[in-house]
């Protein structure tokens, strides 16, 4: 089944994917900011553990593109975060394939010529991401120059959409 989004597990009562521009329309999406402070991985070369907060531009928005392998529309957006990311806005790409699967991430990246920052979240830390992505795969979240959750989108974001949740996150 093909849905909007992509997830491990679909579930009936999952909402459509559904986008938020700004956290006065759902303030759920506040829930994330503690969300990166307790969220932990690996960079894709070395093993040191970090916290997603560690990731945040100082002084600059940050967009947290939260991916996977299995996910064709997560798969479509790595040129669009590259290109964002050449033009020296801040861009983390956040795995969420088993930290054992490191390898296929890397392959990917390469693939589609992504050289932006990567975590891959440990096992712990996949559980927590996986509750509060109950809507699927990919999850965009752009936090403001001062690390305030600013903008969030379900769902596969266009060039135009990611670039308006930066500039407007200044």
């Amino acid at each position: 089944m093909i849905l909007g989004a992509c997830t491990q597990k679909q579930t009936a009562e999952a909402p459509p994917p559904t986008e938020t521009t700004t956290s006065s329309v759902a303030p759920a999406i506040h829930r994330w900011r503690p969300r990166l402070d307790v969220l932990t991985g690996t960079g894709l070369h070395d093993d040191d553990e970090r916290t997603l907060a560690t990731h945040l531009a100082k002084g600059r928005p940050t967009l947290f593109a939260f991916w996977a392998t299995y996910c064709p529309p997560c798969i479509d957006e790595l040129p669009m975060f590259e290109e964002l990311f050449d033009e020296g806005h801040a861009i983390v790409g956040v795995s969420l394939d088993s930290p054992d699967e490191k390898a296929d991430v890397a392959r990917i990246l390469e693939k589609h010529g992504a050289t932006y920052p990567q975590v891959v979240l440990d096992s712990k830390s996949m559980k927590i991401a996986g509750r509060t992505l109950e809507q699927g795969l990919p999850f965009t979240l752009v936090l403001d120059a001062r690390g305030r959750v600013h903008s969030a989108h379900h769902g596969k974001l266009s060039e135009a959409e990611a670039r308006a949740a930066l500039d407007a996150a200044q």
